[in-house]
């Protein structure tokens, strides 16, 4: 019997920062179809719109944790370049390999890209306006986001969060679909293992008070993802 009442402590097949082979390449194609097919992608980019009218700027730094092959960031600077603002984007990723997939496949963009952990005190030296945290947060302890929830509260005006929502339709509808169409092992392992490493929205919410959020906004998207704003 599966429990959705609390986070599965389980680790992803991703989880594995070592990992340099032709699976992970790709089981982050796929995670990009992923996101663009069901919607994912299009939480973020309307939190950063709501993020950049809050602060009230045309320019922005951003970081986009554990960024994988770039295609969010590629996204974001799309998306700026139609709105008319300019986004400054660095992508932080664990995985050298990854980080490396990303500098292939986002060539001719001027993105920056950090080899660091999030909960690398090296991480303290860089400030940001938003900090975006997609598909990430699910991959952490409670313990460990409240640390890198601290980090964005001091180094960044903005907390972007768009995580998905454990749910058990969630859970085997995605178990479903990845077994019948996915190509990829980890995907296959780590989709479903992700929904139940992530979130109910007292989850979120106990989080974001322990790291000293007191303004903060979190709202339900299809396909079971929250979408959060916390403002430092």
């Amino acid at each position: 019997m599966i429990d959705f009442s609390r986070r599965d402590p389980s680790k992803e097949m991703m989880d594995d920062f070592d990992l340099a082979d032709d699976v992970l390449a790709l089981t982050l194609k796929e995670i990009a179809y992923i996101n663009r097919v069901l919607g994912g992608d299009q939480v973020t980019l309307s939190a950063m719109e709501k993020a950049m009218k809050q602060i009230g700027q045309k320019t922005a730094t951003v970081a986009d944790l554990g960024c994988g092959k770039g295609a969010l960031m590629a996204l974001l600077e799309d998306w700026s370049e139609k709105k008319g603002v300019s986004l400054e984007l660095t992508g932080i990723d664990a995985s050298a390999f990854t980080l490396e997939e990303a500098k292939k496949a986002q060539q001719g963009r001027d993105f920056r890209f950090l080899h660091l952990n999030a909960l690398d005190p090296a991480l303290n030296a860089y400030h940001f306006d938003v900090v975006n945290a997609t598909l990430f947060c699910h991959h952490l302890k409670d313990d460990e986001l409240l640390e890198v929830f601290q980090w964005a509260k001091s180094n960044s005006k903005v907390l972007i969060i768009n995580d998905l929502h454990r749910h058990p339709l969630a859970f085997y509808s995605i178990r479903l679909l990845t077994h019948w169409f996915s190509k990829s092992t980890m995907v296959k392992n780590d989709a479903p293992l992700s929904v139940l490493r992530s979130f109910r929205k007292p989850d979120l919410e106990s989080l974001l008070k322990a790291a000293g959020y007191r303004r903060y906004e979190i709202s339900w998207c299809w396909a079971f993802r929250w979408q959060v704003l916390a403002w430092a």
